[in-house]
């Protein structure tokens, strides 16, 4: 079920990609437009969020749920936690593939690298393997947290103007993918 569920992300993501690097994605500006009147009231939380995906701060976050998962679950759960925050990786190879997208580029912010959030993707790969190693339904505060997270990183990174919905769409694809083809990879036969 996994398998299937990492093959249908994988697969949304790459025709995303496709059809953004060539072309607008119909409501991608809406969503920005949407967002507008909260933007004021999400700066600080925006600035919050930007910070939980810096380098050392993520880090420390990676380091710290790894030693919780290795403890809990064994040396397997904590290099799921490794490997799952190695999406940044892969969001930097995709975004050189990509480039700037034609609707980043009309709105006026150049050539900069922007298809998919890299925030985002890491945020939900992150979230998506803890949620595989928590049991429900002792650990329910937990899988809402490893949901409202990543929600909350996507909406932050609109409304902070830093990537389009596009771009959010595609790191919640990009790391829901990698996250559990990660745990493929590692728990496999198990």
């Amino acid at each position: 079920m996994r398998e299937r569920a990492a093959i249908v992300l994988a697969a949304l993501f790459a025709v995303l990609a496709a059809w953004v690097s060539q072309h607008s994605l119909p409501g991608d500006g809406d969503v920005a437009d949407l967002l507008d009147p909260f933007r004021a009231r999400l700066a600080d939380l925006a600035q919050l969020f930007n910070l939980l995906g810096d380098p050392l701060v993520a880090l420390l976050t990676v380091a710290a749920l790894a030693a919780i998962a290795a403890r809990r679950a064994g040396m397997r759960a904590a290099a799921l936690i490794v490997l799952a925050s190695a999406v940044v990786v892969g969001t930097a190879v995709v975004k050189h593939i990509v480039g700037p997208t034609p609707d980043w580029v009309g709105a006026g912010h150049g050539d900069s690298l922007n298809f998919p959030s890299g925030h985002v993707a890491y945020a939900t790969a992150l979230c998506t393997a803890v949620a595989l190693l928590v049991r429900p339904p002792r650990d329910r505060d937990v899988l809402v947290l490893a949901v409202a997270f990543p929600l909350v990183m996507g909406v932050t990174r609109i409304t902070a103007g830093v990537h389009l919905f596009s771009d959010v769409l595609g790191g919640y694809l990009f790391g829901a993918a990698w996250a559990l083809a990660a745990h493929r990879l590692l728990f496999s036969g198990s």
